[in-house]
C-alpha cells in the first residue's frame, strides 16, 4: 500500500538538498524493527555507516538509527511512496538529519522523505525524489532527480559530485 505523506518539506536538485542536510552518508542497512505509535507504525532501522561523504557528527563505521513512516507487516508494505521501507542489506546514500522522534533517541531520517534518498542498485546510484524540477542547464547540482538517474552514475562518480 501507498500512502502520500503531506510533503512539509521538498526539495527538487542537489543544491537544495545540501543546503538543508545535517550529514550525507554512504551506509547499508544492518536491522529493521517495526514501532507503533499513536496509531500509525514506524520502522526504526539500524545502520552502519560506509562512507561520510559530508558531516560532522557521523563517522565512518558507526552504527546509526534510522526512522521511517510505514512498516511491513506480514509480508505486506505500506509505505510512503517513493520511500520504501529499507531492508537489511539495502546500501544507499542519504541526506540525513536528525528526527525529532518522540520513540527513539539520536534517530535520523533523510530530509525530504524521498528527495534525500539515493539507492545503489547494481552499483548504479537511484535518486528516489520526484523529478518535478525542470533542469536548469547541466550543472549537476542544480538537476532534477530524473536527469540524474539518466545518468546512470557509479557511486564513486555520484559522491564525487556532491561532495
Amino acid at each position: 500500500g501507498g500512502m502520500s505523506a503531506s510533503r512539509a518539506e521538498a526539495f527538487v536538485n542537489i543544491k537544495e538538498l545540501k543546503e538543508n542536510t545535517e550529514e550525507i552518508v554512504r551506509l547499508k542497512i544492518i536491522s529493521t524493527e517495526t514501532k507503533h505509535h499513536e496509531g500509525l507504525n514506524f520502522t526504526l532501522s539500524e545502520a552502519r555507516v560506509l562512507k561520510v561523504i559530508n558531516g560532522n557528527d557521523i563517522a565512518e563505521g558507526d552504527t546509526i538509527k534510522l526512522i521511517q513512516t510505514g512498516a511491513i507487516i506480514d509480508g505486506i508494505e505500506n509505505s510512503i511512496f517513493g520511500d520504501p521501507i529499507y531492508r537489511v542489506d539495502d546500501e544507499m546514500i542519504l541526506f540525513l538529519k536528525k528526527s525529532k522522534s518522540s520513540f527513539a533517541e539520536n534517530v535520523y531520517r533523510s530530509i525530504g522523505i524521498s528527495d534525500g534518498r539515493f539507492d545503489i542498485i547494481d552499483s548504479k546510484v537511484v535518486a528516489r525524489g520526484l523529478g518535478y524540477s525542470e533542469s536548469e542547464g547541466s550543472d549537476f547540482e542544480e538537476m532534477s532527480f530524473d536527469d540524474i538517474n539518466e545518468l546512470r552514475l557509479t557511486v564513486g562518480e555520484f559522491e564525487e559530485r556532491i561532495r
